[in-house]
């Protein structure tokens, strides 16, 4: 596409790696990202080519990297010497959060592919790179935005089902399962994070003040983390690279790819209508706790995209931010 920019170096536009036949997955950040395109005049179709085109600049590296022999041959002997190939692999940076959560949810009701046999990258692995050998589980992923003709509802109530199995785990830990990340603009970080911690106790609702029971949280339940079959029956929840645990309030606030993210950018607090919906489904379940979570979850979400938006991209962490401080009535109407 002529004129289409390079987005291979824009920070908070990262791809996951896929070896074959993939299209690039923006992450958690992944409406920010296209709103930060889509104010420069770009549609999701540039975004999309010029992103798969930057992948597969870095995939021609890694696959070079890779010995797949040796990994179909653990993968053989894994399977009690069933001759095993390798037709796809995925490369993730993020292997041992992916891991951790995905054994961690073996245990409970969620549907999520099992973990066989994973290696981290280091001088001891014979692969090359860092690998999960997981369970291949049916389904395709579902395209929230674009699919609109599909049983939103029949989804939102399998999730919310899915919600409520996770509540039954407590962890006593509040923390990412993900590596830190590295922060640039050292005075303004410094600045937005004092003003954020002073945010903290209009953010968060009152039963969330001391609590000391956390849960598993997906944080990049943007609609393709979630497999559905051709009746739409959710056949599983993949893409745990980003879990980590987190308080009731944010655990089960509303997935991301119910949100109407243009309106983080202004003082607006209202829910979307799939956001009603779903809070309407949690109480037709008798479970009014995780339905007011929903629908008291607006500021918490803007406050989670001004804390993981990369302030590499400035201007789009000001759009947020302004948004958020709109949203709080912090400034009491100063310009």
């Amino acid at each position: 596409m002529a004129g289409a920019p390079d987005i291979s170096n824009v920070a908070g536009c990262t791809e996951k790696n896929e070896i074959a036949g993939s299209k690039a997955e923006r992450p958690a950040g992944d409406t920010t990202c296209t709103r930060f395109w889509n104010r420069r005049g770009l549609d999701a179709d540039a975004y999309d080519l010029r992103a798969h085109e930057a992948e597969e600049r870095e995939l021609t590296t890694l696959i070079q990297k890779i010995d797949t022999s040796a990994l179909a041959s653990g993968a053989t002997h894994l399977h009690h010497g069933v001759l095993c190939s390798i037709p796809t692999l995925q490369y993730d940076g993020e292997t041992r959060s992916e891991v951790a959560a995905l054994q961690f949810l073996e245990k409970t009701k969620v549907p999520a592919p099992r973990v066989f046999d994973y290696s981290f990258e280091d001088a001891d692995n014979p692969v090359g790179v860092g690998y999960i050998l997981m369970e291949n589980l049916p389904g395709t992923s579902l395209s929230w935005s674009s699919d609109a003709n599909f049983p939103r509802r029949k989804i939102m109530d399998q999730l919310a089902d899915i919600c409520i199995e996770i509540q039954k785990y407590l962890f006593k830990q509040l923390g990412s399962l993900d590596h830190p990340r590295e922060l640039h603009r050292a005075v303004d970080a410094y600045l937005v994070h004092r003003f954020l911690l002073d945010l903290v106790p209009w953010i968060l609702p009152p039963s969330a003040h001391g609590e000391t029971d956390f849960y598993l949280k997906h944080a990049d339940d943007k609609g393709d983390h979630t497999l559905v079959d051709d009746d739409f029956n959710v056949t599983g929840i993949i893409d745990q690279e980003w879990a980590h645990t987190a308080s009731a309030a944010h655990a089960f606030d509303s997935p991301i790819a119910l949100l109407p993210v243009s309106s983080f950018y202004n003082g607006v607090n209202d829910l979307g209508d799939d956001e009603v919906a779903l809070a309407e489904i949690f109480e037709d379940k008798g479970r009014e706790d995780l339905a007011a979570l929903i629908r008291s979850g607006r500021l918490q979400h803007k406050f989670a995209f001004c804390c993981g938006h990369d302030l590499e991209d400035w201007e789009g962490f000001l759009g947020l931010f302004r948004g958020l401080r709109d949203g709080v009535g912090v400034d009491g109407g100063l310009d």
